[in-house]
This record gives C-alpha cells, sequence and structure tokens, in this order.
C-alpha cells in the first residue's frame, strides 16, 4: 500500500470561512503535500467522481492520496493530522472522550458556515477575485480595453 502523500481538501469558494481556512492551512508547515480545489469545479470532478453524492457543501469532504475519501469530523481531523503543529490536535479529537465533541464542532461550523462568514465579513475568494481585478468582472472588458 502506497503511503499517505497528499491530501485534496473540497472547500466552498463562495464561502469566506472556507476560503479562510484554506489561507491559514496553507501558511501552515505540513507533513503533506495539501491541495485544494473548489467543490463545484470541473476538476473537482476529475479528481473525485463521487463528490456530488457526498454533498460537499453540507460537509467538508478530503480525499486522500491513497484513496481514501473523509468527511465532517474525520476530514477535519485529518486536516489537522497532516500539519505539523497540529498534529496534536488530532490525535485529541481522535480519542473516544473527544470524538463526539469533534463532531458536535464540525456540525455547527459546517452547518453555520456561510452565517458566520458574514458575521466575521470574511471574504469569499470570488468576492476578493473581482474586487482587485475588476477586469475580471463578466463584461468589463468587452471591448478589449478593461475600465478600472
Amino acid at each position: 500500500m502506497n503511503p499517505m502523500t497528499e491530501l485534496t481538501i473540497f472547500y466552498d469558494l463562495r464561502c469566506g470561512l472556507c476560503c479562510q481556512v484554506k489561507a491559514w492551512m496553507l501558511r501552515q508547515r505540513a507533513y503533506l503535500k495539501l491541495s485544494f480545489l473548489p467543490f463545484d469545479s470541473p476538476m473537482a470532478l476529475q479528481v473525485l467522481p463521487e463528490l456530488p453524492e457526498l454533498d460537499p457543501a453540507g460537509q467538508i469532504v478530503v480525499y486522500a492520496n491513497t484513496g481514501e475519501v473523509y468527511q465532517g469530523a474525520e476530514a477535519w481531523i485529518t486536516c489537522l493530522w497532516a500539519l505539523r503543529n497540529w498534529r496534536g490536535w488530532a490525535r485529541r479529537f481522535s480519542r473516544p472522550e473527544w470524538h463526539p465533541m469533534a463532531h458536535t464542532l464540525c456540525d455547527l461550523i459546517s452547518g453555520n458556515r456561510l452565517k458566520l462568514s458574514n458575521l466575521l465579513r470574511l471574504t469569499p475568494e470570488r468576492a476578493a477575485q473581482m474586487s482587485f481585478h475588476p477586469e475580471s468582472q463578466p463584461g468589463a472588458c468587452v471591448d478589449g480595453t478593461c475600465r478600472r
């Protein structure tokens, strides 16, 4: 069996909280290669064709290069396990006495992620891209000249 060397994390490009967590994870030192794909992108379906059946809009989905698929609390624990400074927390949340709390936290955050994003004023990637690159707005460069 091949060792786990890469995780693909499917996230919501329109969710500010999801985008902030992605940015945070990318700033961490990791044991594994971390790749991020918007869950509704064509590339996501190429990587994991059964993704829509897993309802990635409801709970985070993580795919390992070894073929394992993790969702919800198990996906978050796997993400923490991949990060050098957070592996201890992954082990804690994996323990029987902590695992229910991991599920409760994951369900609470996942179920309210868009409200939390708005409350905390976290900007999703698509909105941030459009504010920094007006030419990426639909119709902004119709005639080959971009308005700034």
